[in-house]
């Protein structure tokens, strides 16, 4: 990439979008931050779960999530509903305090 002076300008390297899961919901509540928070969450999961598989009998063995899996998937599965509605309760309020601010 070339400035309108022919000097070679610096790249913006983009983060990975390798590990990235979106809502699927074009909610205005669900923020960018949010979505971040969930990628991160995602990726230390699949992280965790192949530093566990080769420890575990049931996970190695292509059986259903074991005990300690099963946790972790729902530990970000929970974390995920409650994010959406603490994101969507703040986003009411502010929509809320703004009518009230201009009354």
């Amino acid at each position: 990439m070339n400035d309108d002076r022919g000097l070679a300008s610096p790249r913006r390297r983009q983060p990975s979008r390798r590990f990235e899961i979106t809502t699927g919901s074009a909610e205005p509540w669900w923020t960018e931050a949010d979505d971040a928070e969930l990628d991160l969450l995602a990726y230390e999961l699949v992280r965790g779960y192949f530093e566990h598989k080769p420890r575990c009998a049931s996970c190695a063995a292509g059986d259903p999530p074991c005990p300690h899996l099963r946790r972790a998937i729902e530990a970000v599965t929970e974390w995920r509903e409650a994010r959406e509605l603490r994101s969507r309760a703040e986003y009411l309020r502010a929509g809320l305090d703004r009518v009230e601010g201009a009354a």
